[in-house]
């Protein structure tokens, strides 16, 4: 057979230049839909403005196109996982020099899931300077469920539930690393 191709999704959301903070993945969702995560791209407050894509995890419907802005506040999605059973998107993001982070979006709760970025990091910019609110709750936003400093350079994630030889516990969370060459477990309880 052969493939055609056509565009499937479009955004007004862009960058101008080169960036590295432009990460993202597509995964499978519910109700006929995909979710999609975008990098902030280095471009100034986009991951806070709701106009725009910009350091958001959305769902699109894989009928219509239309899309759903599900969280904000990302810097550099890496990975992402939507776990059916909890309705609870699981996603790990770069952060600036330190502060990697492991997010939980579940799903039931109301409104729109805002993690900080780029306002609240446990990481510090490559300057060195400490610009960054670093209690993410004091500020109106979601705690990280786990954060690396010094980064490891967070790559893929994974859940697994069931138990085995390899998980002891019903939850328990994989996660790749570029920097250490490493996968990282992270075990859980049946809540996380």
């Amino acid at each position: 057979k052969n493939l055609r191709f056509k565009q499937f999704f479009k955004s007004n959301s862009y960058w101008s230049t080169y960036s590295v903070s432009s990460g993202g993945r597509i995964e499978t969702f519910k109700d006929n839909k995909i979710i999609f995560s975008i990098g902030f791209s280095g471009v100034k407050n986009a991951s806070q403005d709701k106009n725009n894509l910009l350091g958001k995890i959305i769902s699109i419907d894989k009928t219509t196109a239309d899309y759903e802005i599900l969280s904000l506040g990302h810097r550099n999605p890496q990975g992402l996982f939507y776990e059916k059973t909890y309705d609870l998107i699981i996603n790990s993001e770069h952060g600036p020099k330190g502060g990697d982070e492991i997010n939980l979006n579940f799903l039931d709760k109301k409104g729109i899931a805002n993690y900080g970025w780029d306002v609240a990091s446990y990481g510090i910019a490559y300057s060195g300077e400490d610009i960054y609110k670093k209690a993410h709750k004091e500020h109106g936003f979601i705690e990280p469920f786990k954060f690396y400093t010094p980064s490891i350079g967070i790559s893929e994630i994974l859940n697994i539930r069931k138990k085995n030889m390899y998980n002891k516990t019903p939850n328990t969370i994989y996660v790749a690393s570029l920097r250490a060459g490493s996968i990282y477990i992270i075990e859980t309880d049946k809540k996380f």
